[in-house]
């Protein structure tokens, strides 16, 4: 919401590019995905 405010949609595009870009070459392909389920599952586990 606050980058909605702050940012038009040309440079949330290029903010969201550069971390696709960022992923792949430095965290890993689909380290995000995965980490974003663990966090579910620990959610869930821990509610």
């Amino acid at each position: 919401m606050m980058a909605d405010k702050l940012l038009d949609d040309k440079k949330q595009d290029e903010f969201f590019e550069r971390f696709e870009i960022h992923e792949e070459t430095v965290i890993g392909h689909g380290v995000h995905e995965e980490l974003h389920s663990k966090i579910h599952t620990w959610e869930d586990e821990f509610k």
